[in-house]
């Protein structure tokens, strides 16, 4: 391995970033990281079915199965076999979400993102990020869902006016092995013009 490593994953939307800090001169130690993501799941804690006619030449027409997929269940029962399997191996899993998990269906709605966020806590994810379309709650639910949250949610570039202080965690290190790898997430800007940015948090 070499002295210095540095590993970078970017991912839609929202964005989490991985970089591996300096290491000592230590014996030469082999780790295993499987990073598995989600985002703009947009409150389809149901399985869902896109229309069955669909533009020619559309991402959707590339899709083998449109009918009766996804879902909250399915997701978690796909996380820990690949949990179960890969660490068996030895292999570290994290599962992390790069933000827009409420806001797109009627059930999101009705219960403000917060069905959303007890399905993932019961998921086990690792770590998560904010979307823009969380901030099309008002700012007092959107910091409840903050304090839901059972696991790190991650954004740099959301500060709320009225403290100056981070509306949530920033960031956070992890130890893997002889690894010390920093997570940090970010919003897109365009949730500047979302209602909870408006009543009182700068996107920078």
């Amino acid at each position: 391995m070499k002295r210095t490593a540095r590993l970078i994953v970017l991912l839609s939307f929202s964005f989490l970033f991985l970089s591996a800090l300096s290491l000592p001169q230590q014996a030469s130690q082999q780790v295993s990281l499987t990073i598995l993501h989600t985002n703009d799941t947009h409150g389809h804690l149901m399985p869902f079915s896109y229309p069955s006619v669909v533009p020619p030449g559309s991402d959707l027409a590339a899709l083998k199965v449109r009918r009766n997929i996804g879902g909250i269940s399915r997701r978690a029962t796909l996380v820990n076999r690949l949990r179960e399997q890969l660490g068996r191996k030895g292999t570290t899993v994290w599962l992390v979400d790069a933000g827009d998990f409420s806001d797109g269906t009627p059930f999101s709605t009705e219960y403000h993102g917060e069905a959303d966020v007890a399905a993932m806590n019961a998921t086990g994810y690792t770590f998560g990020t904010l979307g823009n379309h969380e901030f099309n709650h008002p700012l007092s639910r959107l910091e409840n869902l903050i304090r839901m949250f059972q696991y790190p949610v991650l954004c740099a570039n959301a500060i709320e006016n009225s403290t100056r202080a981070p509306l949530t965690q920033t960031a956070e290190i992890r130890e893997l092995g002889l690894l010390k790898i920093g997570i940090f997430g970010i919003v897109t800007r365009s949730a500047s013009a979302y209602p909870a940015a408006r009543e009182g948090v700068t996107i920078s």
